[in-house]
């Protein structure tokens, strides 16, 4: 869906800011309000600012948790990374915004922009720094290399959140485990 969107110029204009001054109307006339875009990604003074986001929406529901969608742009390659369930680190920070940059970081290591040729003609990446390995072609009506890369980054992308919702699943019943031990150790020190 984010994809989607971002195609359209208005949303992209408006997703991609990072604050909007609202002028002065007869409901609130005192003065100009001023809207702030609250993914941390995008502002600079934030401890997560990550240069390459340049959109996304933060969000929250009971069931769903602190969620994130951001878009990132690194060397010609634009990145959709959808983080949900996401809570507080032991240390206190944010893991929406953690595993964000993880993604992408992820994404932006280990992927690269190809333009797809026409009929017959060789592959060169966009990100000149990276050589390729061996010579690829392409031949007319082949879609394989994009499409293949799609479907591995959206197996890369579900597998990180199953291992996130694992994660916190293991965190769960290791802090159950850890109290019946507590509570077993406590009877026996209290009864003895």
């Amino acid at each position: 869906m984010a994809k989607y969107c971002m195609q359209n110029e208005t949303f992209r204009k408006i997703i991609c800011s990072k604050q909007y001054t609202l002028p002065a109307t007869e409901q609130y006339p005192s003065e100009d309000r001023v809207l702030i875009n609250t993914n941390s990604l995008m502002a600079e003074s934030s401890q997560f600012y990550y240069p390459y986001a340049i959109a996304g929406k933060t969000g929250f529901t009971t069931q769903a948790k602190n969620c994130l969608i951001c878009m990132s742009q690194k060397d010609g390659l634009e990145l959709i990374s959808v983080v949900l369930h996401a809570e507080t680190t032991e240390d206190g920070r944010s893991a929406r915004y953690l595993d964000t940059i993880g993604l992408l970081e992820y994404g932006n290591n280990n992927f690269s922009s190809y333009a797809i040729p026409e009929k017959t003609e060789e592959i060169a990446p966009n990100n000149s720094a990276e050589e390729s390995k061996s010579d690829v072609t392409v031949t007319e009506n082949s879609s394989e290399p994009s499409s293949f890369r799609f479907t591995v980054f959206i197996t890369i992308l579900i597998g990180l959140v199953v291992i996130r919702l694992l994660i916190a699943f293991l965190k769960k019943h290791i802090v159950v485990y850890r109290a019946k031990k507590l509570k077993k150790r406590a009877r026996k020190y209290l009864n003895p």
